[in-house]
Order: structure tokens, then sequence, then C-alpha cells
């Protein structure tokens, strides 16, 4: 939206009048200055794009009060920009971004696209459906602060639990460095560690490693949390007991154990290896608590990334 300044630093006169003078910035807007008043207008179609970051039906219909050029903006669309589809008239393609949002279905449509698919719909897709992965495009959309925290570019993503055994984790990490270890909780948390050296053997110590939140309930923007120096910080990758650990030696750090059951976990001391967190940044307050004091969670998926 364009940014209106005043500058009241230069005057010129009009009339005997004194008047400010107006100064429009990032924007090819025109902009009319009759007097001492202003007017400015947003376009259909740039009201359409802001449209898309609404959230409920309300919001659309508040803006196609505010005035006459703005009565028939639902009736522009061809997708439904939220999960009520029944608002846009005009649509070719139902988007479902929520699985109760199957229970809106519209049919007769050209496309139905679903960000999250409940099982029976995966097993029977049909020609007129696509499938988008809500999670990844999560991920995808903190590559440029991965860059920036590892000073490296991006490489290609190596690992995907969604697609890989999880037996092949190691043989696919082996000999390679610069990787980020990304873990999916079931609740959409987004988390886990970057290992800069080589991974060589089954314990992999570095100075360099950190751990990182890209998205949780405790941390609404993505953080980073560089390891002690007092402690000394290792990477293990799929033992018979677990299939990724990064921390110490005294368990101040994360462990993955597998994708069935809740017997993931955040260290109690992970502040100690890694400086400015502790045990429930990651998957947040509401997490449960283990008898020893870490954090359990429920592995929902791991992506490893591999940086030049």
């Amino acid at each position: 939206m364009s940014e209106i300044g005043v500058d009241t630093s230069h005057k010129v006169r009009d009339n005997n009048s004194v008047q400010p003078l107006i100064t429009l910035s990032n924007s090819t807007k025109f902009l009319d200055v009759p007097h001492d008043k202003f007017k400015w207008q947003m376009t259909v179609d740039f009201v359409m794009i802001v449209g898309k970051y609404f959230e409920s039906d309300d919001d659309f219909i508040n803006i196609m009060k505010v005035c006459k050029m703005y009565e028939e903006l639902v009736l522009m669309y061809k997708f439904n920009p939220i999960s009520d589809p029944y608002l846009f008239e005009n649509i070719q393609t139902q988007h479902f971004y929520n699985r109760t949002d199957i229970w809106f279905k519209v049919p007769g449509l050209s496309k139905y696209v679903y960000w999250d698919p409940p099982h029976y719909i995966t097993l029977n897709k049909a020609n007129n459906v696509i499938f988008k992965d809500s999670v990844m495009n999560k991920v995808w959309w903190y590559l440029p602060k991965l860059e920036e925290w590892s000073n490296s570019r991006v490489k290609g993503m190596i690992y995907d639990s969604s697609y890989s055994k999880v037996e092949t984790l190691y043989k696919v990490v082996y000999g390679k460095s610069k990787l980020y270890f990304i873990s999916i909780d079931s609740n959409n948390n987004i988390f886990g560690h970057f290992h800069p050296g080589e991974i060589i053997k089954d314990v992999n110590r570095d100075s360099s490693i950190y751990m990182f939140s890209l998205r949780s309930s405790e941390t609404m923007s993505p953080e980073v949390y560089y390891s002690s120096l007092r402690s000394s910080v290792f990477t293990e990758v799929y033992s018979h007991t677990h299939l990724l650990y990064c921390g110490s030696y005294n368990e101040s750090g994360y462990k993955l154990s597998d994708y069935s059951s809740s017997n993931s976990y955040i260290g109690r001391d992970v502040h100690y290896c890694f400086i400015g967190c502790n045990k429930f940044t990651f998957t947040g307050k509401s997490s449960p608590v283990d008898t020893d004091g870490s954090v359990l969670f429920s592995l929902k998926r791991l992506v490893v990334i591999e940086m030049n």
C-alpha cells in the first residue's frame, strides 16, 4: 500500500496560504491534491491481491461495503482464498486448506486442491485433484533465513521421511557436510539443527553445531541458538535406539525416536548446550513433560537439506 508522507520542512505559498508538500513513495499510483486535501484510490485488482490474505467471510464483506467499486469483489475470484467456498460464486477451483473443509465441497468444479488431504482422498485421487505440500511450503519460506545463518546457499533436499525409509537416513548423509536436519512434529512445529562438518561416523563432534526454531507457539519468528563453548556438542545419526540425536552426553539436546510414538524429546537441560533457549522453545508450553523433566513430542516428518 502507498506510503504518503508530509514534508513540513518546505512550504509553498498559494493564495496567501501555507501548504505542505505531499510526497508519494513506493508507488506508481496517481495522487490528486486539490487545495489542502488529497485522495487516492486502490483498484479492484489490488484489493483482490490483498484478499488472498484475508481469513474470514467478514473480511470480504466489510471491504465490499467500503465503496461501490468493491461491491462485486467476491465474484471476480476463480478460486476460494479462504475455507468457505460459497461466498465465491464463480470459482472454478476449490482449495481445501483444512481437513474439515471437505465437508463444504462444491460438486462439479474443474479442479480441487488439497493442502492437507485425508487418507482416503490420497488413496482415491481423481484426475482433477491436486495435492499441495503445506508443511514443506512453510519450510521453503524460511530458506533465506537458513542461508543467512549458515552463510551458504541451498544445494538441495537429500532426505524426506515422507518418501524415504528410516534406515536410509545414515546412508544418505554419510560423507556430506553442511546439513540442516529439520524436524516437523505432530503439531507442525518446525525446528532442528545445523551440522557444518562432514558426517563420517555415528558420533560426529562439531563445536559449530547450532539449533534453531523456524515455527512454534513459543517463537513466532525464526530463532537460532548457538552451542555453548563449555559443551561438547555432537550429532548422532541412526542408532538402534533412535533415529537422530543432537546435543551433549548429558542429554542436553534433542532426540528423534521414530514416527509412530511420542518418545522423541527435548532435553530438560537443553539450555546448557544451546544458549538462549529452553525445553519448551521448540514445541510449546502445552507439550507433555516426561518424568525426567524432558519435553515429549511426536515426530511427524524429518527433512535434511544440504548447503553448498
